[in-house]
């Protein structure tokens, strides 16, 4: 396979990975949101809250990486 072909596929993952990452976590944020109410919602969404941080870096660092390496690989 030719390294454009690679990079298309490696970055076609890397956007699939990133918006099923994005889905999942806006689906916690409104399963929170409905069952827990809007306070709880500001306290696991606040920004001072580094354990959510971590967990949405985490979340989105695989699919980040894939768009990183069909870059490198497309050059």
């Amino acid at each position: 396979m030719e390294k454009a072909k690679i990079a298309r596929i490696v970055h076609t993952c890397g956007l699939v990975y990133c918006y099923l990452a994005l889905g999942v976590i806006a689906l916690g944020y409104l399963g929170i949101l409905i069952i827990q109410g809007w306070w709880k919602f500001v306290e696991i969404a606040s920004p001072w809250n580094m354990w959510n941080n971590i967990a949405i870096i985490l979340a989105f660092s695989p699919g980040l990486f894939l768009l990183w390496l069909a870059e490198k690989i497309g050059k």
